[in-house]
C-alpha cells in the first residue's frame, strides 16, 4: 500500500483500510508466542522478531511468475475469441464485466485476467466470490492447480466460508497458519475462493468489518454468477463493488444471464453506459472512469428444441423413463425440495427396479450423503466422468450454477429466463459421439398460466414456484417462452432477457398490473432495508454480527441426525446417521468429533419442528446456535431426544422429507442453497 499518509483519511474505505491495519497489527503483536508478556529476553532484534511473528502466522505473499502464457497455466490452445478479447482490454485495475454463454471458459478468463493484473503489480492477491458453498467448493478445486503454475512457491487458495474448515483437515487448525483460521481474518491470505457473503461482510454493520475490508484492499475480486442475487443481497454486492473500486480493487463480473438494467447497477455514472445489445459482450471502466464496451465473436449457434406441457408429474415421470430407458441422461429440475423429492417418487413408481440409475440431489441431505451424492453424479455427468446408459436425475437449484453436468434430455418447472438459460445450459453441455439421441430437447413443466384471470387463479398456477419466485417475473417468462417450438443458443439470450425484465406493455391485465406493483414496493422496501445494514449507512449505529447477507422471511434451524444416543445432561454417546460413534462432552472439545457431527447436519425450516426442541448442553463445544437433536426411527420418522414424534421423515434416497405424503407437495423446502439466509422468492 506505500508509506502512511500524513493526513487523515480523506474516505470510509482509506479509514476501514486503516482500521484494519491497526486492529491485524495489534493481534499479530499480543500473541504471547511471538510478543511475551514478561517482555523480550535482552538482545532480542524486534525488527527480526516481527518478521518472523509474520512469516509463522502465514504472512507471506508469494512470488508471481512472469511471462506466462494461457497454455502455460491451463494447459490448453489458444484462448478462444471471448478469452482472447477479455485478456487483451484487461490493462489495468478498473471494473471489467463480462457476459457469455455458459460453458464457455469464463472461469479460466477471470483468472488469467487476475494473473496479468498481479504479474503486473497493479493488484496484491485475488479473491474468487460465488453464490454458494457447493460452487465456491468446485471453482476451489480449479484454483489450486491455476496457482501451482503461477506462484513461484508452493501456494493454495483459502476455502472460506462458513463450512471450510469441515475440508481442513484439521491441520490448518495445528500449524502456523491458525491465526488465519477465523473468517474475519481469512480474506488476509493472498488468495481466496468462497461464497461472496465473506466479502459482503466487509461493508456491512459487523463487528471487524474494516479487517474482511482490509483483507480485500488492493486485490482482484472475481464475482461469478451474479445473476442469481435477489434485489436484498444484489443491492449489498453494488454497494461492495463501490468499495473495492474506491480502494484500487480490480473487480470482474461474470454472468451469462446479465439484463442491460442489471449490468449498468455496477457503475455510479451509468448514464455514460453505451447502447450495446452485443451478445457476448465487455463492459470496461478503467481509471479514465469512461465507460466503453467489446462486442466479441459468438460461439457457434445451437438450436434447442423447446417444448411444454402441463403439470401432470405421472405423464411426465412416464416421458423421463422413456427417454432413460433409450439410454438418454435426463435431468429433471424442480423448484422446491418437496416437488423433487414428489417427482422422484413418481419416477421409482414408473420404472422397473433397478432399470437404470436414478437419484436424487436437493439441500436437505445432511452434509455426508449431500457430498456422496454430489461426487456421483458430478463425476457421472462430468465432462470426463463414466457416463451410464440411460439415467434420470431429479434435482433443485443446487445444479444450476458453476456445475459441470451434461444431459442429453431436460425437463424444468417453469423458472425465470435468466433461470431457464441456465438450466439449458446443462443440455448438451460437451461435444459427445453417438449421443442417445438426435438434437437436444427441453420440456419446460408449467400450470394453466395461459388462461388466468385474477390474481389467485396466476398463485394457483403457479403452485409453489410462486413462493420461490416473483409471481410476475414468471407470468412474463411464460408468455416470453410460450409458443416457441425452439430456441437458438446463444444468439437469443439477449432478446430473451431483455424481452422478460423490459418496461410493461400497455395492455397489462389490471390484476397483473397489481402483482407488479407489489413487486416494485417489495424490491424498493428489500433495497431501503439492504442499504440500512451497510456500515455506511450509519457509522454511529452499533455493531451487529447477526446483519444477514441474504434475505429470508424463514428461520432454520440446524438438525443433527443421530440413529441411537445414550445422553446425560452434559455428556452423550451418539450413533449418527452415518453410522459413525462418538462421544461428546460439553466441556470438552475436539476437532475430530466435531467434524463428525457436522457431517451429520441438514438445515430445517423452523415451523416444521413443533415444539421446537431444546439445544442439548453437550454440544456447546461442538456446534453452534440453535440445534435440534432428531433420532431416525425404524420407520424414518425423526422424534426429538423424549421421544416426541416429528412431522418429518429420513431417508438417504429422499433426504428430509414430510411425513404426510398428501402434503408434501404443499410444503416449501427452499433450495436456493446459500451462506446466511435463502432467498424465497
Amino acid at each position: 500500500f506505500g508509506p502512511l499518509p500524513n493526513s487523515r483519511p480523506a474516505s470510509q474505505q482509506q479509514l476501514q483500510i486503516i482500521s484494519g491495519l491497526t486492529c491485524v497489527a495489534d493481534w499479530i503483536a499480543s500473541d504471547e508466542e511471538f510478543f511475551p508478556s514478561q517482555g523480550l529476553p535482552d538482545g532480542t532484534d524486534v525488527q527480526q522478531q516481527a518478521e518472523l511473528a509474520l512469516d509463522q502466522s502465514g504472512w507471506v505473499f508469494p512470488s508471481i511468475k512472469q511471462g506466462m502464457s494461457f497454455r502455460d497455466i491451463f494447459g490448453f490452445d489458444e484462448p478462444n475469441a471471448i478469452q482472447s478479447a477479455l485478456l487483451e482490454s484487461v490493462k489495468e485495475p478498473g471494473l471489467y464485466i463480462l457476459e457469455a454463454p455458459m460453458g464457455h471458459g469464463k472461469t479460466e478468463a477471470a483468472l488469467y485476467a487476475a494473473y496479468q493484473l498481479v504479474a503486473a503489480g497493479h493488484n496484491s492477491g485475488f479473491y474468487f466470490g460465488l453464490p454458494t458453498r457447493l460452487t465456491s467448493e468446485r471453482i476451489h478445486e480449479r484454483v489450486n492447480p491455476f496457482l501451482h503454475a503461477v506462484a513461484e512457491e508452493t501456494s493454495k487458495a483459502r476455502l472460506i466460508h462458513g463450512q471450510a474448515w469441515l475440508r481442513a483437515g484439521g491441520e490448518e487448525f495445528r500449524s502456523g497458519k491458525a491465526w488465519f483460521n477465523p473468517r474475519k481474518r481469512a480474506l488476509l491470505l493472498p488468495f481466496g475462493v468462497g461464497t461472496v457473503d465473506q466479502a459482503l461482510l466487509s461493508v456491512l454493520r459487523v463487528k471487524h468489518n474494516f479487517v474482511r475490508t482490509f483483507g480485500l484492499a488492493g486485490k482482484v475480486v472475481i464475482l461469478d454468477e451474479v445473476h442469481t442475487y435477489d434485489v436484498y443481497t444484489g443491492t449489498l454486492l453494488d454497494e461492495l463493488v463501490k468499495s473495492l473500486l474506491a480502494m484500487g480493487c480490480s473487480v470482474i463480473v461474470l454472468s451469462a444471464t446479465l439484463t442491460r438494467e442489471r449490468r449498468a447497477a455496477f457503475f455510479l455514472h451509468n448514464d455514460m453506459l453505451p447502447e450495446d445489445e452485443s451478445y457476448p459482450l465487455i463492459t470496461i471502466q478503467g481509471r479514465a472512469k469512461k465507460i466503453q464496451t467489446i462486442a466479441t465473436a459468438p460461439p457457434p449457434s445451437r438450436r434447442v428444441d423447446i417444448s411444454m406441457t402441463t403439470d401432470n408429474v405421472a405423464q411426465i415421470a412416464q416421458t423421463a423413463v422413456e427417454r432413460a430407458r433409450q439410454g438418454q441422461c435426463v435431468l429433471w429440475i424442480a423448484n422446491t425440495v418437496a416437488a423433487s423429492q414428489a417427482y422422484y417418487k413418481a419416477v421409482k413408481s414408473e420404472m422397473v427396479e433397478d432399470e437404470f440409475k436414478v437419484g436424487l440431489l436437493h439441500s436437505c441431505f445432511p452434509a455426508f450423503r449431500r457430498e456422496e451424492l454430489e461426487s456421483e453424479w458430478m463425476s457421472g455427468l462430468g465432462k470426463d466422468g463414466t457416463r451410464p446408459k440411460g439415467c434420470i436425475l431429479v434435482a433443485t437449484q443446487v445444479v444450476e450454477q458453476s456445475v459441470d453436468i451434461d444431459a442429453d434430455f431436460l425437463i424444468t418447472v417453469l423458472a425465470p429466463t435468466d433461470m431457464l438459460l441456465q438450466r439449458i445450459g446443462l443440455l448438451w453441455r460437451h461435444d459427445r459421439k453417438n449421443r442417445p439421441c438426435e438434437k437436444p430437447e427441453v420440456l419446460i413443466v408449467v400450470g394453466d398460466v395461459e388462461g388466468v384471470q385474477d390474481r389467485q387463479m396466476l398463485k394457483d398456477a403457479l403452485g409453489d414456484s410462486g413462493y420461490i419466485y416473483a409471481p410476475y417475473v414468471l407470468w412474463r417468462t411464460f408468455h416470453v417462452w410460450s409458443g416457441r417450438t425452439d430456441v437458438l443458443l446463444p444468439d437469443e439470450i439477449r432478446t430473451l432477457l431483455e424481452t422478460t425484465y423490459r418496461d410493461p406493455e400497455q395492455d397489462e391485465p389490471d390484476f397483473i398490473r397489481e402483482v407488479r406493483k407489489k413487486l416494485e414496493k417489495d424490491r424498493a422496501d428489500l433495497r431501503d432495508i439492504a442499504l440500512g445494514m451497510t456500515a455506511e449507512s450509519n457509522p454511529q449505529m452499533k455493531d451487529n454480527e447477526y446483519v444477514p447477507t441474504r434475505y429470508n422471511t424463514q428461520r432454520e434451524v440446524q438438525v443433527l441426525l443421530v440413529r441411537d444416543l445414550q445422553s446425560t445432561i452434559a455428556k452423550a454417546d451418539l450413533t449418527l446417521a452415518d453410522g459413525q460413534h462418538v462421544s461428546v462432552d460439553e466441556n470438552e472439545r475436539d476437532f475430530d468429533t466435531t467434524k463428525k457431527l457436522h457431517k451429520n447436519l441438514v438445515s430445517v425450516v423452523s415451523y416444521l419442528l413443533s415444539p421446537m426442541p431444546k439445544p442439548p448442553p453437550y454440544l456447546r463445544k461442538h456446534i453452534y446456535g440453535d440445534v435440534a437433536v432428531l433420532r431416525i426411527g425404524e420407520d424414518g420418522q425423526l422424534s426429538d431426544e423424549g421421544g416426541t414424534p416429528m412431522p418429518l421423515g429420513y431417508d438417504n434416497e429422499k433426504g428430509i422429507y414430510k411425513i404426510e405424503d398428501e402434503a408434501l407437495r404443499r410444503v416449501r423446502f427452499n433450495d436456493q442453497e446459500e451462506e446466511y439466509y435463502e432467498s424465497d422468492w
